[in-house]
C-alpha cells in the first residue's frame, strides 16, 4: 500500500493503490473484519498520516510514525484511535537489555562515580544538504541558518582572541558540526558514538515534523535542542505557521505518547521535561542564535539544569526502544506502552459496541 512508485518521483507523481482494490483484496481477506468490528482491527501506517494511503488514514484504529493528523484539520488532533509510535532503530546498542544498563552512565555525576570520562563535546550535529527537489523551500533551511550562526560565532571569537588556529568551542567545550554532502557515505555508528560523547544535539526541521535524529540522540543519552514555535495548532518543534508552503504540526501530533492527549500516566511522556526549547524568532526567522545562546548559558551557568534533564531522560528513554530479543518482555519499552495505549482505547471504545463476527451473521 505504499505511496511511492517505481519512478522514484516524489508525492505529486506517486499513485496510491485504488481504494476499491484495497477494500476487495485486503479487507475481504480479513475473516473477522466488518463495519461492526473494524474498530478492533489495528492498521499499521508506516508512512506519516499525510503521506499514507487515504483509505487507511480513516481507519478507526491505527499505529503510525506520525504525525497523527492532517495539519489542515486541527479538530482531528485528538483522535483517540490514532496512536503515534516510536521510530525503530535496529542497532543492537539500543535494545532494551543493553540500554537499561547504558543509561545509568549518562550523567557527568554518574560517570565520575564510575570513574568514566565525562561527555567531552558541547554538541554534535550532522546534517545532509538541502533536498534539491524542494527548490529551496522547506524546513531544512533552518539547518543552514544554524551552520551560518555557528560559523559567525567562531570567526568572531577567534578574531577577538587573535587566534591563528580556528577554535571551535561553545561554553568552553569543543563541538562537532558536519555537513554530509549529497552522495557521501556516512556511517550511523560513527554518529551514535559522537552523540554518546555529547551533551546536546540540535534537532532542526527536516522534510517531516518528526526527525529520526530526535530518537537516535535520545537513545544515546544526548539532550535534543529544538526551536520552539507558538502556532495555531499549539506548540511546534518543526515549523512556524505558514512557513513557505509548509503547514506545521504540534508536539502532540508529532511525538509518541505525548503528554496532553489523555494517555494514562504510565504511557504519556512529558517531552518538555528533558528537551531544551529555544524560542524561534517570529520576526526574523533566519535568526536562530537562540540555539547557540541557550546551550552556552546552560554549559557555563546551569550545570544543575543539564543534570536534571539528563535524569528525566533516563527515566523515560526505555519507551524509545523496541525490544526484539527473548527477554524483551522484561522491560518497559515502546511495545509495552503501545499495549497499554491499546488497552485504554479498547476500554473506552470497544466495550461499548456490539461485536458481530462472521459466525454470528
Amino acid at each position: 500500500l505504499s505511496q511511492a512508485n517505481q519512478t522514484g518521483q516524489w508525492k505529486s507523481n506517486c499513485h496510491h493503490i485504488d481504494p476499491n482494490t484495497t477494500q476487495h483484496k485486503l479487507l475481504s481477506s480479513l475473516r473477522f473484519y466488518n463495519d461492526s468490528t473494524k474498530h478492533r482491527h489495528i492498521f499499521v501506517v508506516s508512512a506519516g498520516k499525510d503521506l499514507a494511503h487515504p483509505y487507511l488514514v480513516h481507519m478507526p484504529l491505527t499505529l503510525t510514525t506520525g504525525p497523527r493528523s492532517s495539519p489542515h484539520n486541527a479538530a482531528k488532533n485528538h483522535h483517540p484511535g490514532t496512536i503515534v509510535v516510536v521510530q525503530y532503530n535496529d542497532s543492537p546498542h539500543f535494545q532494551p537489555s543493553v540500554l537499561w544498563q547504558e543509561r545509568l552512565r549518562w550523567t557527568n555525576q554518574q560517570q565520575q562515580q564510575q570513574q568514566q570520562q565525562p561527555r567531552k563535546y558541547a554538541f554534535s550535529y550532522f546534517f545532509g544538504e538541502r533536498n534539491p527537489r524542494m527548490h529551496g523551500h522547506g524546513g531544512r533551511r533552518f539547518r543552514k541558518f544554524f551552520q551560518g550562526d555557528m560559523m559567525e560565532h567562531t570567526a568572531t571569537a577567534n578574531n577577538n582572541n587573535n587566534n591563528k588556529n580556528i577554535n571551535r568551542t561553545l561554553g568552553g567545550m569543543p563541538y562537532n558540526l558536519l555537513i554530509i554532502v549529497h552522495g557521501a557515505r556516512f556511517y550511523k555508528e560513527f554518529a551514535y558514538e559522537q552523540y554518546r560523547q555529547s551533551i546536546f544535539c540540535p534537532v532542526l526541521a527536516g522534510d517531516t515534523s518528526w526527525q529520526r535524529r530526535f530518537f537516535d540522540v535520545l537513545l544515546c543519552g544526548c539532550i535534543p535542542v529544538v526551536l520552539s514555535w507558538n502556532t495555531t495548532l499549539g506548540k511546534s518543534w518543526w515549523l512556524p505557521d505558514n512557513f513557505r508552503r509548509e503547514k506545521t504540526h504540534s508536539i502532540q501530533q508529532t511525538y509518541p505518547f505525548a503528554k496532553g492527549l489523555g494517555f494514562p500516566e504510565d504511557v504519556e511522556i512529558d517531552y518538555e521535561s528533558f528537551v531544551v526549547e529555544c524560542p524561534g524568532n517570529e520576526t526574523t526567522r533566519w535568526d536562530v542564535s537562540s540555539l547557540r545562546l541557550t546551550m552556552e548559558e546552560l554549559l557555563l551557568n546551569r550545570p544543575d539544569e543539564i543534570q536534571r534533564r539528563q535524569k528525566k531522560l533516563q527515566e523515560v528513554v526505555m519507551a524509545f526502544s523496541l525490544g526484539l530479543g527473548q527477554d524483551a518482555h522484561v522491560y518497559d519499552d515502546g511495545f509495552a506502552r503501545i499495549v497499554r495505549a491499546l488497552r485504554q482505547y479498547c476500554t473506552q471504545n470497544c466495550n461499548q459496541r456490539e461485536i458481530t463476527t462472521p459466525a454470528t451473521q
